[in-house]
């Protein structure tokens, strides 16, 4: 169903409507920025959550705090181009640009501010022009200095940090190497045509034990010694896994031709640039994350790059 999203992207109804999209998206996610700084702030939550650290509650309307982070994320980077375009768009994308930030500051998501320092970089270089890209910068470094001086992001941080200087992987990754490694072992064990697509979160246990046995250690989430992984939290190793290794690296190659011509394309007209910042954010984001199996990033990244494929077309 996702991929319906492709020929819409590249339709004339999208390249018309666009700016009616954008406008939702940004006032969505200003709300649930806002309710993740309200909920981090226990003030006020539209759920009661119960989970293993206190961020369960952080998710607003999206899901978790992972979820919300990328998707606020990837919001604020959409929004960029629209911060300094004059006209009566101008106030309410800067207000929903900071509401989207402070709340991917409060889901403590080190991912999130990966991904919104990247697509800011990417557009800040392509088309914001010397100006621009002064301001971009001390945006960037706003965002930085902001995510030091919240104490929760600190925080985070520092743990992170203690655990790269212990060599605890695992631990700074946030227990990503149980669903990296278990889909290591299915591609190992698959690799010419993969587990199947969504077959996953079913393959999962035997390949994380089969994972624990090469490795001779555990590979659980801290305080939940029976969890269990949908997805590999790596969109790349998962669709390796899913598809195998020979179409995996097919869709991974054409994805990242995509992206190299529409940042070239980018030099020369705004929106390429638009949409190259939008499909670097995703990519960064495919890291340690899902983001094209989680609907609301999904659809937005695949809109995107129907559109970057017709901007390309018309105009090589």
């Amino acid at each position: 169903v996702f991929l319906l999203a492709l020929p819409v992207g590249a339709s004339e109804a999208y390249r018309r409507h666009r700016s009616r999209l954008v406008a939702v998206l940004g006032g969505a996610a200003a709300v649930n920025g806002l309710l993740v700084v309200l909920s981090a702030a226990r003030v006020y939550s539209p759920f009661v959550v119960v989970g293993y650290t206190d961020r369960a509650g952080l998710g607003a309307f999206l899901g978790n705090a992972g979820y919300a982070g990328i998707a606020l994320a990837l919001a604020a980077v959409t929004l960029l181009p629209f911060l300094a375009r004059p006209g009566r768009a101008r106030l309410p994308a800067i207000a929903a640009f900071l509401l989207a930030t402070a709340g991917l500051l409060a889901t403590r998501s080190l991912s999130a501010v990966a991904v919104l320092l990247a697509g800011t970089a990417v557009f800040g270089a392509l088309a914001g022009g010397a100006r621009g890209r002064r301001i971009l910068a001390g945006a960037a470094a706003a965002l930085v200095a902001a995510a030091l001086v919240y104490a929760p992001m600190r925080a985070r941080v520092a743990g992170v940090a203690r655990a790269a200087r212990h060599g605890e992987w695992n631990e700074a990754f946030t227990a990503r190497a149980a669903p990296w490694l278990a889909a290591s072992e299915m591609i190992r064990e698959h690799p010419a045509a993969g587990v199947g697509i969504g077959n996953f979160g079913a393959e999962y246990p035997s390949a994380r034990i089969a994972a624990e046995t090469r490795y001779r250690r555990r590979l659980v989430l801290p305080l939940m010694a029976t969890n269990s992984f949908a997805q590999a939290h790596n969109d790349y190793l998962d669709l390796l896994a899913g598809a195998g290794i020979p179409a995996g690296l097919c869709v991974i190659a054409a994805a990242a031709i995509l992206l190299a011509r529409v940042v070239r394309r980018g030099r020369r007209d705004p929106d390429a640039a638009a949409s190259a910042a939008i499909l670097s954010g995703g990519a960064v984001a495919a890291f340690a994350w899902f983001p094209l199996q989680i609907v609301p990033t999904a659809v937005w990244i695949l809109l995107e790059a129907g559109r970057a494929d017709r901007r390309l077309r018309e105009d090589p």
